[in-house]
């Protein structure tokens, strides 16, 4: 396990550095998502000009009612480390949640390849 985790550390971390970078160059903030780079997460469509981050209909979960416990709480490396044993309804609860909250790129790049 601390070599799969260590193998994911090496492999999503450069990407969340090279998305900050890619920020800084575009003028934006390094929260900031890319949405006109990729418009969906595992589904998940900006609004567009009224700044909402998700669609109207798209409930998103309290942070207690996540599969993770003390979500709120992890560094990314430790989120990543616990969605390949979440479903796909658990992930999809992650995504909407990380979507309108900490906006982290390594934790919904990998969310992106584990939704359906």
């Amino acid at each position: 396990m601390r070599g799969r985790r260590a193998a994911e550390v090496v492999l999503f971390a450069p990407l969340g550095a090279l998305a900050t970078l890619a920020a800084r160059l575009a003028g934006r903030r390094a929260d900031e998502p890319f949405d006109d780079m990729a418009p969906g997460i595992g589904g998940l469509e900006r609004r567009g000009s009224d700044g909402g981050d998700l669609p109207a209909d798209t409930p998103v979960p309290a942070a207690a009612e996540l599969a993770i416990e003390g979500y709120d709480h992890l560094a990314a490396s430790q989120v990543i480390d616990r969605l390949a044993t979440l479903t796909p309804a658990e992930l999809s609860d992650v995504a909407a949640y990380e979507h309108s909250h900490k906006r982290r790129q390594v934790v919904l790049g990998r969310l992106a390849q584990l939704l359906p």
